[in-house]
């Protein structure tokens, strides 16, 4: 793992229709939002839930990409700003 990448660890589906929680891992010293976390899809809410890991809950519903259909499968990294 990069130092400056968080890497998706899990997602589950969420409590509304659509909407994700995306489970990050990141190494080094980051704040969740020091990540391009928009990539991920529409975000609702992100949290740090420890000093290396957090969870963005997104709407994917909202972003027609094929990036975020896969999104889950694929594990892409979301890289800092």
């Amino acid at each position: 793992m990069k130092k400056d990448t968080a890497i998706v660890m899990s997602c589950h589906e969420h409590d509304v229709p659509g909407t994700w929680r995306i489970n990050l891992k990141w190494q080094g010293k980051h704040e969740i939002s020091d990540f391009v976390l928009e990539r991920l899809g529409a975000v609702q809410r992100s949290e740090a839930e420890t000093e290396h890991t957090g969870y963005v809950i997104v709407n994917l519903a909202a972003t027609q990409t094929s990036e975020t259909q896969s999104l889950c499968d694929s594990r892409r990294p979301a890289k800092p700003y």
